[in-house]
Order: C-alpha cells, then sequence, then structure tokens
C-alpha cells in the first residue's frame, strides 16, 4: 500500500531531520568533550560485576550454587562517553537520511509506511536501557544483556508491524502483543531490585541507599518507551493523522529526540551538581 504524499510533506520531513541531527551533532560533541575534561563527568564509571560459582562445603560435600551476593567485578562502564556516543551517532544517521543518494529511498519507504531510519535508530537506543538501570543498582551482566535484547526486540516488533501492514490489509496484532510483552519484561527485571533497594535503606540506613534522581532518570526513560508504544498502537489503528506515515515519522523523531538528550541532560546537571548517586552497591542483601 502506498500513502498519498504531498512533495512538500517530503522537504518538510528532510528539514526535520537536519534539524535533528544538527542537535544531536551540537549535544553530542559537548556531551563528548565533557567526558575528558569536565572531572564529575570524566571519574563517573560504574562498575558491572558477574555472577561467579562458589564452593559450599557446609554438608560435608562439595556442590556448587549460584549467589547474587558472589559477585565478580567485570568492567568499568564510561557512562556518559557512551551517551555521548549514542547522540552523535544518531546525528550522523539523521544527516546521511537528507543527503541525495540517501533521501530518495528513503522517502520511498516512508510512502509505503515504512522507516528503515527509524529503526535504526533504535538500535542505538537500545545501548541506553542497557546501561541506564545502572543508576539503579543493576549492575549485573546478565540483566543488562538481557535489557539490550528485549529493547532490540521491542524495536524489531515495531519494524515488522509496519513492514505486515505495507505487504496485507489485514492487521497484525502479533508483532504488537510482543511489543508490549518486551516492555512489561523490561520493567519487570529492574522493578523487583528497586523494591529491595528501597527497603533496604528504609530498614537499615538513615538516608536514601540511591539518590531519588537516579530513579527519576530510569523512570523518564521507561515513560518514553511506553509513549512509544502509544505511538505504534495509533499508527497502527490509523488514528486521525496517525495515518499520515510523514506525521508517524515526525512524531516520532521529536519523541527519540526529546528522549535521548532529556536523558542525557539529566544525567549530566546530575553529575555536576551532585545530587546523582555515584558509589552505586555492587550487591543487594
Amino acid at each position: 500500500m502506498k500513502y498519498s504524499i504531498k512533495p512538500d510533506e517530503f522537504e518538510k520531513l528532510k528539514r526535520n531531520n537536519l534539524i535533528i541531527g544538527v542537535l544531536y551533532l551540537l549535544v553530542g560533541i559537548f556531551i563528548f568533550a565533557g567526558s575528558f575534561t569536565i572531572e564529575a563527568i570524566k571519574t563517573f564509571e560504574p562498575s558491572v560485576f558477574i555472577n561467579r560459582l562458589f564452593m559450599d562445603s557446609t554438608e560435608g560435600y562439595n556442590s556448587y550454587s549460584f549467589l547474587s551476593t558472589q559477585l565478580e567485578k567485570l568492567l568499568e562502564v564510561p557512562f556518559m562517553l557512551i551517551l555521548g556516543s549514542v547522540l552523535l551517532a544518531s546525528a550522523v544517521v539523521q544527516i546521511i537520511a537528507t543527503m541525495k543518494k540517501a533521501n530518495q529511498p528513503y522517502n520511498s519507504s516512508i510512502q509505503k509506511g515504512i522507516s528503515t531510519l527509524r529503526w535504526a535508530q533504535g538500535i542505538f537506543t537500545s545501548f541506553l536501557i542497557a546501561i541506564l538501570p545502572i543508576l539503579i543498582g543493576v549492575n549485573n551482566i546478565n540483566i543488562l544483556i538481557t535489557l539490550f535484547v528485549l529493547s532490540l526486540v521491542f524495536n524489531l516488533c515495531a519494524f515488522t508491524i509496519e513492514k505486515a501492514n505495507y505487504k496485507q490489509d489485514k492487521k497484525v496484532w502479533a508483532p504488537f502483543i510482543a511489543m508490549v510483552l518486551a516492555f512489561i519484561a523490561s520493567v519487570g527485571a529492574v522493578l523487583p531490585i528497586i523494591l529491595k533497594t528501597r527497603q533496604l535503606y528504609q530498614q537499615q540506613l538513615e538516608e536514601p541507599y540511591i539518590a531519588n534522581m537516579n530513579y527519576i532518570i530510569v523512570a523518564v526513560y521507561f515513560g518514553l518507551l511506553f509513549l512509544k508504544l502509544i505511538h505504534t498502537f495509533l499508527q497502527h489503528k490509523n488514528i486521525s493523522k496517525w495515518s499520515n506515515p510523514v506525521f508517524v515519522e515526525n512524531i516520532h523523531l521529536i519523541l527519540s529526540f526529546i528522549g535521548k538528550v532529556a536523558i542525557v541532560g539529566l544525567v549530566f546537571y546530575s553529575l555536576t551538581n551532585g545530587i546523582l548517586t555515584i558509589d552505586l552497591p555492587s550487591y543487594l542483601d
């Protein structure tokens, strides 16, 4: 199915891609530079851990068990350097989409209701969900990799919806259901740890274990992910202006830009003003 789109709509879309691409570039350069020059940014490298097996001979025989408290440090994450790199990579994709050789096939795919650019951006976004939970104590490499894969599944399912709509008239809801399940699984992976840390400092510590700003930043990301679910639903149902793929693309560009820059900006501001927990726990009891 091809949608009837006016030429000036494509020109506006091209302009929006260029503007957002340049903004990504400017913010990305600033954050990237800050990762090497500003002490509070440069030294923020939270650790990631991995579970290890240990020997337990208390019962008179040797057995191996997994215990969450038995963690070994795997690596230190250059947090803001990764965030800056995500913005710069997003800038490159947006700007390339405005170039002559790439813009024509990009417009052709949009006219069919498909945006390969959008889901290419989703790969970079997946890196955000892979490291942001570190801010709330989710620093086990196994969970972080799972969150990264769930984010990729979320985006691939959204792309599958567009492909299915293009090839047949009957709506296919299975990919959207998979998106919802991926979202629920992502929230479900971090929620028990949030509840555990809140319970821990309420029972054992005088002050909060993790600053409220840490939770706010992660909540902002998942809130924006939820908005993306709503956006995809409206697109799939062709409700009002969401029946126009150019409108859908513009909304996505704006949501994606606001989300990434808001998250990076919040982390940057929080670190430079000392309102973010930096010494994160390596395990929870």
